[in-house]
C-alpha cells in the first residue's frame, strides 16, 4: 500500500514538473518571439522611412529632369532662331558680294569703253579738249563725282561686308556656345535618368524587404498568439489539478464563499500562505519589452517553494 502511494505521489510530482517545464519553455519561446517581433517592427519602421526618403528623392529627380528638358527645349528653340538668323546673314552677305562684283564689272566696262573711245586715256587731255572753260570745269566735276561715287560705293560695300562678317562670326560663336549648353543639359538629363532608375531599383528592393518583414511579423504574431493560448491552457490545467488536489475540507464554507462571490470581494482567502502578485489580469505591457502588449486571463502569484 505504501509503495502504491509512493508511486502515485511520484507520478503526480513528475506530471507537475513536466507541466512547469513545458510552461517555462513556452514562455521562454514567447519572450524570444516578442523580442524578434520588436526587432522586426523597428526594421519595418526603418524600411518605411527609407522608402519615403527614396520616394522623395525620386520626385526631386523627376522635377530636375523636367527642368532639364525645358532648358534643352528652350536652347533648341534659340538654336533654331540662330540658324535662321545665320541663314539670313549669309544671304545678305551673298547679296553684298554680288553687288560688289557687279560694281567691279560695271567699272571694268566703263574703263573698257573709255579706252575704246580714247576719251579717258588721259584726264588732262579730256579736260583740255573742252571747247570752253565752263565745259572743261563741267568735265572735271563729272570725273571727280564719278570717282567719288565709285570710292564711296566700294567703301560702303566693304564696310557692310565687314559688318556682316563680324555679325556672322558672332552668331556662329553664339550658336556653338548654345550647342555646347544643349549637349551639357542633355548629358545631365541622361545622368538624372540613370540616378532615377537606380533609385527605383532601391525602392523596389525596399518594398520587397517590407513585404518580407510584414509576412514574417504576421507569422511571428500568429505564433505568439498560439504560444499564449498554449500557455493559458497549461496554466488552466495546473490550476485545475491544484484545486482538485488541495480542495478545502470544509465544503459548507467553500459553498458559502462561492455562492456570494461578488459580496466576498476582499474577503476571499489566499490560495497560499505567503506570496505576492506578479501578474495582473487583462492587457498590459510586457515586463521586458515595453513596446509589446500581452494579455493575461488570470492573476499570477509568486510564492516560496512548498507553498
Amino acid at each position: 500500500m505504501k509503495e502504491w502511494i509512493s508511486i502515485t505521489l511520484f507520478m503526480i510530482i513528475a506530471l507537475g514538473t513536466h507541466g512547469q517545464s513545458s510552461r517555462s519553455d513556452l514562455e521562454a519561446q514567447r519572450t524570444s518571439l516578442l523580442k524578434q517581433i520588436a526587432s522586426n517592427t523597428k526594421l519595418l519602421a526603418n524600411a518605411e522611412k527609407r522608402e519615403k526618403s527614396t520616394l522623395s528623392d525620386i520626385q526631386g529627380i523627376k522635377a530636375q529632369i523636367i527642368l532639364r528638358q525645358r532648358v534643352v527645349g528652350t536652347i533648341k528653340d534659340e538654336l533654331h532662331l540662330m540658324t535662321s538668323s545665320i541663314s539670313r546673314t549669309e544671304q545678305n552677305l551673298k547679296q553684298l558680294n554680288t553687288s560688289a562684283n557687279n560694281l567691279k564689272a560695271q567699272q571694268a566696262r566703263h574703263m573698257k569703253q573709255a579706252y575704246m573711245s580714247r576719251k579717258m586715256e588721259n584726264p588732262a587731255v579730256y579736260l583740255l579738249s573742252a571747247n570752253s572753260m565752263n565745259e572743261a570745269f563741267a568735265r572735271w566735276r563729272y570725273l571727280e563725282a564719278l570717282s567719288r561715287v565709285r570710292r564711296q560705293t566700294f567703301s560702303l560695300l566693304i564696310m557692310q561686308s565687314d559688318s556682316i562678317n563680324i555679325e556672322l562670326a558672332r552668331l556662329q560663336r553664339l550658336r556653338a556656345d548654345k550647342q555646347l549648353l544643349a549637349e551639357n543639359a542633355i548629358e545631365q538629363e541622361r545622368a538624372l535618368n540613370k540616378t532615377k532608375k537606380q533609385s527605383e531599383v532601391v525602392l523596389r528592393d525596399l518594398r520587397k524587404q517590407e513585404k518580407q518583414i510584414k509576412a514574417e511579423l504576421d507569422r511571428q504574431k500568429r505564433e505568439s498568439a498560439r504560444l499564449a493560448s498554449e500557455i493559458e491552457r497549461i496554466i488552466s490545467a495546473e490550476v485545475s489539478k491544484s484545486t482538485t488536489k488541495n480542495a478545502l475540507p470544509n465544503a459548507p464554507e467553500l459553498a458559502a464563499l462561492t455562492a456570494g462571490f461578488e459580496g466576498n470581494k476582499g474577503k476571499l482567502p489566499w490560495p497560499v500562505d505567503r506570496g505576492m502578485i506578479t501578474g495582473h489580469f487583462g492587457n498590459q505591457p510586457h515586463p521586458v519589452i515595453k513596446s509589446i502588449k500581452i494579455s493575461n486571463n488570470g492573476v499570477d502569484i509568486t510564492a516560496p517553494p512548498g507553498q
